[in-house]
């Protein structure tokens, strides 16, 4: 991942560094399947790794 190419994610602050960190781009448009999931189920699915919250 270029990081030049990187937004600034004010929505989810957390995002842009998880991103760098990673060195993966995080589409909305390629995981939307995951976050529809995620939204009706009121969590992640326990097979998807992720950043996680305190």
């Amino acid at each position: 991942m270029d990081p030049t190419h990187l937004r600034p994610t004010p929505w989810e602050p957390e995002l842009e560094s998880a991103m760098l960190r990673h060195g993966l781009p995080g589409y909305e448009e390629a995981l939307l399947d995951n976050l529809v999931h995620d939204v009706l189920t009121g969590h992640p699915p326990q097979a998807v790794p992720g950043p996680t919250h305190t």
